[in-house]
């Protein structure tokens, strides 16, 4: 037995062919120099794919870093070099050149350029560097103005008679703000210390209660436009809290008194020079004597307007007239005609009954001044005259009582505070804005309105906040609304307005923003608290401004206890220069926090079916901006109720578009 592992070596077969040896060495010897091209290439595209990666995404932080500084170019550039140092790229470093430049207002550009890119075998096999180039394109979106696009809100019932004006007719919605001690449960999400499901608390603690309570309070913004030549005036309407009445006076016509002037002087007399009979008609003063060489009487005799008095020589009498006559004082208009003439007065005229007859034996009667008589031309003889007077008038005022805004006030004393913040460089980031001096103040129920004898709008319930110069910074300034503490009360409300007016304009001074690209306009930032109040039962109100550049995203709505009392609510969507129907989803919470959902999407939303459905409640709605391209001049949607009656209704409203205020725009990237 043989124990080998080791075959015995076969000889070939009588007539098989002899095998090449070596082949596949020689083989693979040959392919081995482009496999390993190839292999070295690999590693190279691999190498240039990483590098573009990482140039991509420096470009992308730098962009994102910097943009949030726009309008501010020099510190939007700083920072986007900044964040391309971070990510290993620094300009004029090792061929890197970084290009910062505005996209538009709100979008940045940032350009990151590799001049010479290398390799591990390219360059070796005779290839050259690479020139890379990526871009980062990244914009901002500031939070959806709501409430107006004028650069006023709150004005309620308030009308201007100036033409034109944007508030010919009222607004019928008030801003507001509840008392601190209040449940949120009446209609004020953010500024309500806490949440009962009663309309009034049976205590009060300082800790809130209530998860949305806002230290800060409520936030608007003033729009102070680069370019400006005139002061800004912000003014509040009805600030204070309190339910005085507003008395002040308005004119009510004239007391006027006329005083002839007597003429040629009153040192100066005319004296007759004739020896014929003459009659003086007043208004005139005449002194008389006793013959032609006599002295003139120092007592001045003064006959009115329908009195005369005659002499029988005209050398007897001195006068001074307060009427001129034509076409003179002895010469009378006569005409042979048959035809009607009409004499307007102030005049003296005679009648007579035929041509025949004498002017003489007929009385001269007087004609006052606007009243006419008409006879035929022949029949009548007449002198006008022109009056020689001097009005002086005193105005005459009546008393106005101008109501507080509405009954739903609390008997407690508690101060509203506004504060102003200038504009800054990061139009994000609104806690940093510095105070602007002088502009925070606190408003009492015994505060006094600034001219409470000179009405505005149709109201003396103003007083001026401050006023933003044209030396201040432009852009957004915020106004910050809160209340105070105060002792327990029931439901009430603080209804207020605001005007950003330019001090020297002209009328009213109110503005539309849609129209008017200098106006100040002003607007809530996140959250609206107003008072709704019409008599109307359906009312539409100005909720938020979605620009075309959110086609394709959704907006979303909050509305924090809406319609009480109501039969229906509907968001109109901007269709062209008008307005229509939107269709949209919502959902509603509940104080336990317990949801109740729509199936589907729907035109209007029942708020009567249970009555007072969201009551306490807050209800979200969701509207796909699906084709969205609204008109420049309309972006604005509404928000209509319709009630069985009048529309009365004190909520709290909030707006925004899904999604990232600061983001990459990839497909404009170049």
């Amino acid at each position: 037995m043989s124990l080998s592992h080791h075959r015995p070596a076969r000889r070939p077969r009588p007539g098989a062919p002899r095998r090449d040896h070596g082949y596949v060495l020689a083989k693979f010897a040959i392919l081995l120099v482009p496999l390993l091209l190839m292999t070295g290439l690999s590693v190279d595209v691999g190498y240039w794919y990483n590098r573009a990666a990482d140039i991509q995404k420096a470009a992308d932080a730098a962009a994102l870093a910097g943009v949030v500084w726009l309008p501010d170019l020099a510190t939007a550039k700083d920072n986007a070099r900044v964040a391309a140092a971070k990510n290993g790229f620094v300009d004029g470093v090792d061929g890197i050149t970084l290009t910062i430049e505005p996209a538009g207002d709100r979008r940045l550009r940032v350009s990151i350029r590799d001049e010479s890119v290398g390799s591990f075998f390219f360059l070796s096999l005779g290839g050259r560097e690479i020139d890379m180039t990526r871009e980062g394109l990244a914009e901002y979106v500031l939070p959806v103005p709501l409430g107006s696009p004028y650069n006023f809100f709150g004005m309620g019932g308030l009308t201007s008679s100036t033409p034109g004006s944007p508030l010919a007719s009222p607004t019928v919605i008030y801003q507001s703000v509840n008392p601190s001690c209040t449940s949120k449960v009446n209609g004020d999400r953010h500024q309500s210390l806490h949440f009962s499901t009663t309309t009034s608390l049976s205590s009060c603690d300082s800790v809130p209660s209530n998860d949305d309570y806002r230290t800060q309070g409520y936030e608007l913004y003033v729009e102070a436009k680069a370019g400006r030549t005139d002061n800004i005036d912000v003014e509040l309407y009805d600030p204070r809290y309190s339910e005085a009445v507003a008395t002040y006076q308005v004119p009510d016509g004239e007391d006027c008194v006329t005083t002839p002037i007597y003429s040629p002087s009153s040192t100066t007399w005319t004296t007759g020079t004739a020896s014929t009979a003459a009659i003086l008609a007043g208004p005139a003063q005449y002194q008389t004597r006793t013959s032609t060489t006599g002295s003139f009487s120092t007592t001045t005799n003064t006959i009115n307007w329908g009195q005369s008095t005659s002499v029988t020589d005209s050398r007897l009498i001195r006068y001074r007239v307060a009427a001129t006559w034509t076409p003179g004082a002895i010469t009378w208009t006569t005409s042979s005609s048959s035809s009607n003439v009409t004499v307007t007065g102030p005049a003296v005229y005679q009648t007579r009954t035929s041509t025949s007859n004498s002017y003489s034996t007929t009385a001269v009667t007087y004609l006052a001044e606007g009243a006419t008589v008409t006879r035929a031309a022949n029949l009548i003889q007449y002198r006008r005259a022109v009056l020689n007077s001097n009005t002086t008038c005193t105005p005459l005022f009546k008393t106005v009582n101008e109501p507080f805004i509405d009954s739903k006030r609390q008997s407690i004393n508690e101060s509203f505070n506004f504060s102003l913040y200038a504009a800054d460089a990061t139009p994000l980031t609104d806690t940093d804005n510095p105070l602007v001096t002088g502009c925070s103040k606190s408003y009492a129920s015994g505060t006094a309105f600034d001219n409470p004898s000179t009405p505005y709008l149709g109201s003396v319930r103003w007083n001026k906040l401050c006023t933003i110069t044209p030396t201040m910074p432009s852009g957004r300034y915020v106004l910050r609304v809160h209340n105070g503490t105060g002792g327990l009360g029931a439901d009430g409300s603080n209804q207020w307005g605001l005007v950003a007016k330019y001090a020297n304009a002209t009328g009213d001074g109110l503005c539309d923003g849609r129209a008017n690209a200098m106006c100040p306009r002003v607007y809530g930032k996140d959250a609206i608290s107003v008072y709704a109040n019409t008599a109307s039962a359906t009312a539409a109100f100005f909720l938020a401004e979605i620009d075309g550049e959110h086609n394709g995203k959704t907006l979303e709505l909050e509305l924090w206890d809406p319609g009480e009392g109501g039969s229906k609510l509907e968001i109109l969507r901007p269709n062209g220069a008008g307005w229509s129907v939107s269709n949209f989803s919502w959902t509603s919470f509940d104080d336990n926090g317990v949801q109740t959902e729509n199936s589907g999407t729907v035109a209007s939303v029942d708020i009567a079916n249970p009555a007072n459905r969201f009551n306490g409640e807050l209800l979200r709605i969701r509207i796909p901006l699906t084709n969205y391209t609204p008109l420049a001049t309309n972006k604005w949607w509404k928000i209509q109720y319709t009630f069985a009656t009048s529309v009365t209704d004190r909520t709290t409203w909030s707006a925004k578009v899904v999604g990232d205020p600061v983001h990459l725009l990839e497909e404009e990237a170049g």
